[in-house]
């Protein structure tokens, strides 16, 4: 797992110190392919080892009070000789769009592209999410395999509708 980097479907953290923040990586997982987050491993793949109950914790109020919806996972903690990580497993929706809350009654969506969780902004005037280039492309493979852009209830459209399983 850790052999095959940062990618579309796996991030790395070497700790959780703000559930909000992680709530976007969350987000961005379930808004997208689903992924796997490996926390006590670093950028470059080393493991450093978490105190587990910690961060599962932090993962927790993440999950539940930062992501609207409340974003779905399951963990399992693996030992690399005495220092352990704890993977955070998180399934693509079925009830796209999450959002996190990025600031106090502030709150965003998120997707993931290739090694980043990239912010999906509302577009009052027009019939998309207004982004261009990786970010575009990602979101316009998305519209043809299944998911939909949709217009909000104010008639503003940044958000998904509704995807079927896959």
């Amino acid at each position: 797992m850790i052999a095959e980097g940062e990618h579309q479907q796996q991030d790395f953290k070497t700790r959780i110190d703000d559930s909000r923040k992680i709530a976007r990586t969350l987000v961005a997982f379930a808004n997208a392919d689903g992924g796997r987050l490996l926390v006590g491993v670093k950028d470059n793949g080393t493991v450093c080892g978490v105190r587990v109950d910690e961060e599962l914790h932090m993962v927790e109020a993440a999950a539940e009070m930062y992501c609207r919806p409340a974003v779905a996972f399951r963990s399992q903690v693996w030992k690399a000789d005495i220092r352990s990580v704890v993977e955070i497993v998180v399934e693509p929706s079925r009830h796209r769009p999450h959002r996190c809350e990025v600031e106090e009654g502030r709150w965003e969506a998120y997707l993931r592209l290739e090694d980043e969780n990239i912010k999906v902004t509302p577009s009052s005037r027009g019939a998309g999410i207004t982004h261009s280039g990786p970010i575009a492309r990602l979101l316009s493979t998305t519209a043809t395999s299944g998911g939909c852009l949709n217009r909000g209830a104010k008639g503003n459209c940044w958000g998904f509708a509704r995807w079927p399983a896959r």
